[in-house]
């Protein structure tokens, strides 16, 4: 098998964080980048799970009109940005459309592209 035959390998990214806790391996950083930006369930499922995994530094680099879209409704308002994690619009004349996540520690580190 040639790696261009390679199977894409997909994870259950909530698995991956509790198996990390498992093995002892904490993450120390979590770095997200995204189009569109729901910040409840950012904050409420993906933020508390890289805590609870240890992780204190945690980034969410989104396009910034998406984000700005997303502050008009209440629902989808961030209320934990600026402390707790650090929310970095980007600007661009196209859309900012990678979906890239990295999990860093000192031990192991997981990237998802």
């Amino acid at each position: 098998m040639t790696e261009s035959d390679a199977p894409i390998v997909r994870f259950p990214l909530l698995d991956v964080l509790r198996d990390l806790g498992k093995s002892g391996a904490a993450i120390e950083a979590s770095v997200l980048t995204t189009y569109a930006f729901d910040a409840a369930f950012y904050e409420e499922v993906l933020l508390r799970a890289f805590e609870r995994a240890g992780s204190r530094l945690n980034i969410v680099i989104v396009d910034a009109r998406q984000l700005a879209a997303s502050v008009d409704d209440l629902l989808r308002q961030p209320t934990r940005a600026g402390r707790d994690y650090l929310l970095a619009p980007v600007a661009n004349t196209a859309a900012f459309h990678p979906k890239i996540l990295a999990l860093l520690s000192a031990q192991t580190s997981v990237l998802s592209i």
